[in-house]
């Protein structure tokens, strides 16, 4: 098991650790003399209360210290991973595999998709399984539901597992799993749901009944998310009107989203053609700029008559080629 860190650099904020350190330093009371009659009556108390002064401070020096320390734990965000299946090969059980294969989970990192990685975790699970355990395969893209014939089997369909529009929310497929795992007459039931955890995936989710707790359902969420994302992603195109008169100026808006540090990638307006292939019709260099939204406008003349059919693309390659590109259908 490794503990990593989503905004390493916010560990720096452990260095302000020094500044209780210096209050403590500045504040310490320094004793004053004073003379009585009685002093050797006196000595003993003043001994007591200086103990009791620096045990004091020296504990609100450690309260300080470990609020700041862990106030930048926190905000550095630890992440636990490779944590340890809850399968074990000496017991066999009752097992649904749920896998998120929304177009999201084509996100890159290290020359691997979110979907390809959740594909190598599960690979590592089948071989903590008994052969004799019965496998559920079940995935957002809403493919037939059922236990599989063996592990082989099973693991074969998550080998053919592809990113597809989804047709179930994550939440939709993770109750049909826990409604498979209820036909099972195995006295271990487990449940493993393969996610990028981002709020896409998770927006929907619904908290579970407590029907589903009381079938003694262990669940198990691995977060196949990538640490490190830069993407450029287009929200949205909006049309100045989908029914043009002809000769009339086609004005398009582009909604977009730059989701890590800033850079430079141009948009492009492209339109089918009659003989099916796209024609640029217009080009723009742009500025995306870190963690942040942006607008481009393009005006598009000279659309013949009939149906038409463009899309706006960005140029060149990211991370997540599924949100690089939108369609659009227009009358002139």
């Amino acid at each position: 098991m490794a503990v990593s860190f989503l905004t390493p650099m916010l560990l720096a904020g452990t260095a302000l650790v020094s500044v209780p350190v210096l209050l403590h330093l500045l504040m310490r009371q320094k004793p004053v003399k004073q003379e009585f009659p009685a002093i050797q009556f006196l000595k003993k108390r003043i001994v007591s209360n200086r103990r009791s002064l620096r045990i004091n401070h020296l504990l609100l020096l450690l309260a300080r210290i470990a609020a700041i320390v862990l106030l930048a734990f926190a905000m550095a965000r630890p992440v636990v991973r490779n944590v340890a299946w809850l399968a074990d090969v000496k017991e066999p059980v009752a097992a649904v595999l749920v896998f998120d294969t929304a177009p999201r989970m084509e996100l890159l990192e290290a020359n691997k998709t979110r979907l390809e990685q959740a594909v190598a975790l599960a690979e590592d699970l089948f071989e903590k399984l008994s052969p004799s355990s019965e496998i559920g395969i079940i995935d957002t893209a809403g493919n037939h539901i059922t236990f599989s014939a063996s592990v082989s089997a099973a693991r074969k369909k998550v080998k053919q597992l592809t990113v597809a529009s989804p047709v179930n929310s994550l939440s939709t497929s993770i109750s049909e799993g826990l409604q498979l795992l209820k036909t099972s007459e195995r006295a271990r039931k487990e449940l493993y749901i393969f996610t990028d955890c981002s709020r896409g995936a998770l927006s929907s989710m619904k908290p579970f009944t407590n029907e589903n707790e009381s079938e003694n359902v262990s669940i198990l969420w691995i977060d196949v998310g990538a640490v490190s994302i830069a993407n450029c992603a287009i929200d949205s195109v909006a049309l100045s009107s989908d029914q043009l008169a002809v000769g009339t100026s086609l004005v398009i808006t582009v909604a977009t989203t730059r989701t890590g540090p800033p850079v430079t990638r141009g948009l492009a307006v492209e339109i089918l053609d009659e003989n099916g292939a796209y024609v640029r019709r217009a080009e723009k260099p742009f500025i995306w700029k870190a963690d942040s939204s942006g607008q481009v406008n393009f005006e598009i003349t000279g659309l013949a008559p009939g149906t038409r059919q463009g899309r706006v693309i960005i140029l060149g390659n990211d991370d997540l080629p599924a949100d690089d590109v939108r369609s659009f259908t227009l009358d002139v």
